[in-house]
């Protein structure tokens, strides 16, 4: 890890320190010791949403072979547990997939799958923000600054989409390639594998051309994924005994993805996005304690997911990789 990561991790974890000291260790774990084993089913059951994640991503991949649920999902577990641990805008585990998913069909098919979801992913969690966002807005006391906050987020993001989805269609990797080339960044070795980055541009063209339902499947799938977020913070809201309705869980859960996406470049988004739930929860009228608590049974649940995420890759890598033919290039 390098220096600047260690400094990441350190300073965050010093702000932790800090937030349970200054809010009362004794209080919080008072109110994490409620969950008690209730943390080991919120793990199980974030399996519906990780599989409903999974899904949204076999949907998106061009293969005549059916791809086996089971193999993808640990894939799909490897890359996610790097995205969360990696400050990388969720991106640090995406190559990695691609270099699981080489092991059954081809590189340029391969991509253009991680591409095409990772974009669904993020245009279903834009969709999921609107939606907790405007409730919080119409049903809950949310402060003008969170507001504010929010709106200007999720303009952001929508531009970026749009602008995403129309250069995807025209070519998304080699007019990155051709830039990288201007400006002198790896000139010979993207000029040698500018063919396979056409390959890979025109797989995603295909998609969107060929596959509009499944692309709308994946969005679908990506969305109840998000779901399962909420639905689990209802849960440990009725059982830290809070006054919480649906309407609560959807704001906190779109708040706190909003604010991950802004602390992208703290590793697993330690301090910083347990201050940021905290806030979220005196802004909606909790106490600090419990906004505390709430993340740290968040974190618990997350923990037990890296780890199988990690297993996963491990696993993986001790495998040996099935070289398979490459498809023929576009003309």
């Amino acid at each position: 890890m390098s220096k600047t990561l260690w400094t990441l991790w350190l300073a965050g974890t010093a702000l932790f320190v800090w937030m349970v000291r200054e809010i009362g260790w004794g209080e919080v774990m008072g109110l994490v010791q409620t969950a008690g084993f209730w943390i080991g089913f919120f793990a199980l059951f974030y399996a519906l949403a990780q599989s409903c994640f999974v899904e949204a991503w076999r949907l998106t991949i061009q293969n005549p072979t059916p791809i086996p649920f089971r193999w993808l999902f640990r894939v799909y577990l490897a890359g996610d547990a790097l995205n969360i641990l990696i400050p990388s805008g969720n991106l640090a585990g995406e190559p990695v997939k691609v270099r699981l998913l080489t092991q059954r069909f081809p590189q340029s098919h391969a991509t253009a799958s991680v591409t095409i979801n990772k974009f669904s992913e993020l245009v279903a969690m834009t969709l999921f923000i609107a939606a907790g966002v405007g409730i919080g807005i119409l049903y809950l006391t949310l402060p003008g600054t969170f507001q504010i906050a929010s709106l200007i987020t999720l303009l952001g993001l929508g531009g970026l989409l749009v602008a995403v989805f129309l250069r995807q269609k025209k070519g998304f990797y080699a007019p990155l390639a051709a830039f990288a080339q201007k400006l002198g960044i790896g000139r010979k070795s993207l000029e040698k594998r500018l063919p396979r980055i056409r390959e890979i541009d025109h797989a995603i063209g295909n998609f969107y051309q060929n596959h509009p339902l499944k692309f709308l499947g994946s969005l679908l799938f990506n969305f109840l994924g998000w779901m399962g977020g909420a639905v689990e913070v209802y849960w440990i809201l009725r059982l830290l005994d809070l006054p919480a309705s649906w309407s609560h869980a959807l704001a906190i859960e779109a708040l706190s993805l909003i604010s991950y996406s802004l602390l992208f470049f703290l590793p697993a988004r330690i301090g910083g996005g347990d201050g940021s739930r905290v806030l979220i929860f005196i802004a909606l009228g909790f106490s600090s304690a419990t906004g505390l608590a709430f993340s740290i049974i968040r974190r618990l649940r997350e923990m037990i997911w890296i780890g199988l995420g990690l297993l996963s890759l491990l696993t993986q890598h001790l495998r040996p990789t099935r070289a398979l033919p490459q498809p023929a290039r576009p003309q």
